[in-house]
């Protein structure tokens, strides 16, 4: 288990396996999950055991490396949104590639947080008219405007499947509004995947919207073809069982 993980997926159809076991070697399986998910390492001479183990074991390992990648990719995301709020200079200087990350991270603690003008009330109305007859009121109210693609970026999508996603939303006539994006955000961090995976699925199935249950039952789905397909080549090199 990684650190600050303090539980894992047990997929449902597992269910099909542990019926066929015995209450003894079922008992005995469960004691060995328990031990290995708290790092122990455990061992084992029963072969029934370790054989319907070994594609629990390797799911494990998938669903870790799946979980550090979300964790790691939210960090980094979180990380640049705050850049980009407070400190506009440095986050142009990592998008550049002039500093890194964590340089700039470094940076901007010993610094005050200067927040955008953009986002600064203002208290008196302003009435000055340009030559196109749009007023200072104006230009705020648009920087205030809810965007869906820059907040689906700023959220760490990659910018060619937001674009790709968004015509599948057009073509499904759905409304790209500030709530319908807390939503989709919702079931996104429901699905415990990488997020450009879980959009990429979006895109593919042409899904205008997102239930995490969706993603679960495809998950699901492969999980049990795999389990099937795992056992059967460690029968057929370990004991030579076709």
């Amino acid at each position: 288990m990684a650190d600050n993980k303090k539980s894992v997926l047990l997929y449902c159809d597992l269910i099909h396996t542990v019926e066929k076991l015995d209450n003894e070697t079922a008992g005995e399986l469960f004691k060995h999950y328990l031990r290995y998910i708290n790092d122990l390492n455990p061992e084992t001479d029963n072969i029934l055991v370790d054989v319907v183990f070994e594609p629990i074991k390797q799911n494990l390992k998938r669903d870790l490396k799946k979980w550090e990648e979300t964790k790691e990719g939210k960090s980094t995301s979180g990380s640049l949104g705050n850049l980009k709020r407070w400190h506009l200079d440095l986050y142009n200087d990592v998008i550049l590639k002039k500093k890194t990350l964590e340089e700039s991270l470094i940076i901007a603690k010993g610094r005050t947080a200067i927040k955008p003008i953009a986002n600064i009330a203002v208290k008196d109305t302003v009435n000055v008219t340009v030559k196109d007859k749009v007023t200072v009121k104006d230009i705020i109210k648009k920087e205030n405007r809810f965007n869906f693609r820059k907040s689906l970026v700023d959220y760490g999508f990659d910018k060619n499947l937001v674009d790709d996603w968004l015509k599948v939303r057009k073509t499904k006539k759905a409304s790209n509004t500030e709530t319908a994006f807390k939503g989709f955000i919702k079931q996104v961090e429901l699905c415990k995947s990488p997020i450009n995976e879980i959009l990429t699925e979006c895109v593919n199935r042409s899904w205008g919207g997102l239930k995490a249950e969706w993603l679960n039952n495809i998950k699901t789905t492969n999980s049990e073809k795999r389990i099937k397909k795992d056992a059967a080549l460690i029968l057929q090199e370990r004991y030579g069982i076709k």
